[in-house]
């Protein structure tokens, strides 16, 4: 079976920095599971990795897509497939890095064999979305679905979408077909690690970071989506730009834009860590002690 590192984690957690240092140590190349890193023209954003950080180690599939191009863990296990088998085949190892949880699981334990969702229905899912608001399709995928429901965010365009197009198309709840999926096969031989530190050190990282995706062009990057025909797309529902839009639009002011944004992103670590604690891995408190998680995959890797 074929190996592969994983570093996970919620937003701010360090973990880009982390599976840098893990690469340089084991000869291996990192690959994107961070579901808003896939997108074109939002880098400051996402925090994307940096230019230095790309000469320093290759990474794949980061900033590859336009804001609207639609992704989903079918897509992600099938981009990830192609780029472990290249990266094994060069004899280096494969360290994917991000904070979505359900592309992490999928690649490892696989996904739900969903019937394909005719364009009719995907595009009556897009019109009420459009029409009637997040809200109000969050509102009804919850009446309809509750088990998925608790575990999304209310903002959360792409699974809502997603979900109500399964449940139109097949008459079925997305759960129910997760639910029939046993996911106890494993696709790849992982050795995963979760950076979970304690919430007042992630809260303050994330209240940092934000002010500094502000200061570094959120703002401009929120222009330029604008500007370039990204307007309706669901780039500008996630996190920080939402909020960029709003004080481009002269609805809040700019400290208000930052708090707000502060805000959701801990709401978002909050879910991430519920997530996180039932993800199978190893599970390190500090988001300093590189050595500590050195010392871990070079033991499971002589133990292999």
């Amino acid at each position: 079976m074929k190996r592969i590192i994983v570093i996970a984690g919620p937003t701010a957690s360090n973990k880009s920095r982390i599976a840098i240092d893990v690469a340089s140590r084991f000869d291996g190349e990192i690959i994107n599971a961070d579901s808003r890193q896939f997108f074109k023209y939002m880098l400051v954003g996402t925090a994307s990795p940096s230019e230095r950080d790309r000469k320093l180690i290759p990474h794949h599939l980061y900033n590859i897509f336009e804001p609207n191009f639609k992704i989903n863990a079918g897509l992600f296990i099938r981009l990830a497939d192609e780029r472990i088998d290249d990266i094994i085949r060069r004899g280096k190892i494969p360290v994917l890095v991000g904070g979505t949880g359900l592309y992490l699981k999928s690649l490892i334990r696989g996904i739900a064999d969903i019937p394909e969702i005719p364009a009719e229905t995907t595009q009556s899912v897009k019109e009420t979305i459009r029409e009637k608001g997040l809200k109000y399709c969050y509102d009804l995928l919850k009446s309809i679905d509750p088990e998925y429901t608790n575990k999304i965010s209310p903002s959360d365009t792409q699974r809502i979408e997603r979900a109500l197009e399964v449940f139109y198309a097949t008459g079925e709840r997305f759960s129910a077909f997760h639910n029939r999926h046993n996911f106890k096969q494993k696709r790849y031989d992982d050795i995963s690690i979760t950076i979970m530190p304690p919430r007042e050190i992630l809260y303050q990282r994330i209240n940092d970071r934000t002010r500094e995706i502000f200061n570094s062009g959120i703002i401009e990057e929120t222009r330029y989506l604008l500007q370039n025909g990204y307007a309706d797309s669901q780039a500008l529902d996630a996190i920080g730009y939402q909020e960029a839009l709003r004080y481009i639009n002269d609805r809040i002011p700019l400290q208000m834009a930052i708090e707000e944004t502060s805000q959701r992103t801990r709401n978002y670590a909050k879910r991430q860590i519920t997530w996180f604690r039932k993800f199978e891995a190893i599970q390190c408190e500090s988001i300093e002690d590189i050595e500590g998680i050195i010392d871990i995959i070079s033991k499971r890797l002589r133990d292999a």
